[in-house]
């Protein structure tokens, strides 16, 4: 507690007359150790005997006012379950909040050293409430890699599909009476991010061509190359043209030089789409069950190239996982669930990828949600055992939705951890709290899972960004 001068109490009662002092709780301090005795004895009921109890229709008198006279009591805005302090606003990073869209954004830059010409990352770690308030429990509401409400990607292009049940409504569906859950063609569609940038991609049919919506001026191609390997339909890719003449692709997945033995970028995501209309990819009259096959439902930023031929090359890591594609629960089927940046090349030369070490790289590591408690480690068997009591350190993982060996469902993601060129700065949101990694580098992210482990609504945090030295 702390006495103020009676005139400084933030309170608009008034004082007891020749009162020279306030007694203001700030803490967490038994108020009624503080009123009156005789006024009414503490209850010790609880739970709904306690809220009846205190709906008394005498009231509490305070302590006579020869003595001490509790004015207040003031929330300090923390609890078990959070800080609710306000927050300081680094001066590394930029925020604003969104007008009428009500959003506040913020987002940090991360130093990268610089090299002679040609593209180089841009690597922001950026947040905004909407991705918060949008999320539901009907949806995989799971926090990024980084952190709730915070996200890094370097450029993708993203198809969604229609769900079965709903497309086979349409005339002339394979499956107007078999409903399942599995993906549909639906539509022609694609969604461009980059730069900070999203928007949709429009497909004209009458020109045989894709534009931006946002009418930027950039020339959008989609490519079909079985060459690539890149495990979409008909090895399907995309160049995205700006105006000043750079090209990025997406879904290359071999680059430019690419020979037997070299590694591939592995930039693509795939999943089972059914056609179940004529003119639809893999539909086939009357054969519901034969009318699928595998498409691309993101194709993830990996190769950039300026007019000057520089270069820059990302590389990627894919994780799979398994449904029971048309109800088919005895042979579930492989799917990409998700995907995520392992390194960053640049400072290249188009005919130099695989001939030349690249002068510059940002190499990215991850880590599993998962942060361990005494002789309780992050261990594949105890991710897979049926004790919950051993995969429950995976917060906001459904470990439980595991199946006989296959992944059935499972959401098993991870946590970023960027690091610097050549001297590895290391940005990683480690698990739980306040857990470092070993070593350091020009830059140290940490994040947390709150302990709060009265429900299912733990979520990762991004807790901290630090630089902890120079590139």
């Amino acid at each position: 507690m702390e006495k103020v001068p009676a005139k400084e109490a933030p309170t608009d009662a008034e004082a007891p007359k020749n009162a020279t002092t306030h007694t203001i709780v700030t803490g967490s301090v038994p108020v009624a150790e503080l009123l009156d005795g005789t006024a009414g004895s503490p209850t010790t009921a609880s739970g709904a005997s306690a809220r009846t109890t205190s709906a008394r229709t005498d009231v509490v008198q305070a302590a006579d006012s020869a003595g001490s006279r509790v004015i207040g009591a003031m929330d300090t805005g923390a609890s078990a379950a959070g800080d609710f302090t306000a927050t300081p606003l680094l001066s590394a990073g930029s925020w604003s909040a969104g007008a009428s869209s009500g959003a506040f954004t913020y987002a940090y830059q991360v130093p990268v050293p610089e090299t002679a010409g040609g593209p180089m990352p841009r690597i922001a770690l950026s947040y905004s409430s909407q991705t918060v308030d949008g999320r539901t429990s009907a949806t995989n509401n799971q926090a990024s890699w980084i952190g709730d409400g915070w996200d890094y990607n370097p450029g993708s292009i993203t198809r969604t599909y229609a769900n079965c049940r709903q497309d086979s409504k349409k005339t002339g569906s394979n499956n107007a009476t078999h409903r399942t859950a599995d993906l549909c063609w639906g539509s022609e569609n694609a969604t461009l991010s980059l730069g900070g940038m999203t928007t949709e991609l429009v497909w004209d049919k009458d020109q045989g061509t894709w534009f931006t919506a946002n009418g930027d001026g950039s020339k959008i191609e989609r490519i079909e190359d079985p060459a690539t390997q890149n495990r979409a339909r008909n090895g399907e890719y995309w160049i995205v043209t700006t105006r000043d003449g750079t090209r990025y692709h997406f879904g290359l997945n071999k680059l430019p030089g690419h020979t037997q033995g070299k590694p591939v970028t592995d930039s693509v995501l795939t999943v089972p789409v059914y056609g179940n209309h004529p003119g639809e990819d893999c539909y086939k009259a009357g054969d519901w069950a034969g009318s699928w096959c595998t498409q691309a439902w993101r194709w993830n930023l990996d190769y950039v190239e300026d007019v000057h031929g520089n270069a820059m090359s990302l590389w990627w890591k894919s994780d799979q996982n398994y449904y029971a594609r048309n109800f088919n629960f005895k042979s579930p089927v492989v799917y990409d669930r998700d995907g995520y940046l392992t390194r960053i090349d640049y400072g290249q030369r188009k005919d130099g990828i695989f001939s030349a070490p690249a002068p510059a790289r940002v190499n990215f590591k991850v880590e599993d949600r998962c942060f361990a408690e005494g002789s309780l480690t992050c261990s594949e068997e105890n991710f897979t055992d049926k004790d919950p009591g051993k995969y429950r350190i995976w917060y906001d993982t459904p470990a439980d939705l595991r199946r006989g060996g296959k992944e059935v469902l499972e959401r098993r993601t991870h946590v970023l951890v960027p690091q610097a060129p050549h001297r590895d700065p290391d940005l990683r949101p480690a698990a739980h709290r306040h857990r470092r990694p070993p070593g350091g580098g020009p830059v140290h992210t940490e994040a947390e899972l709150p302990v709060l482990r009265t429900g299912p609504n733990t979520a990762l945090w991004l807790e901290s960004i630090q630089r902890t030295g120079g590139c």
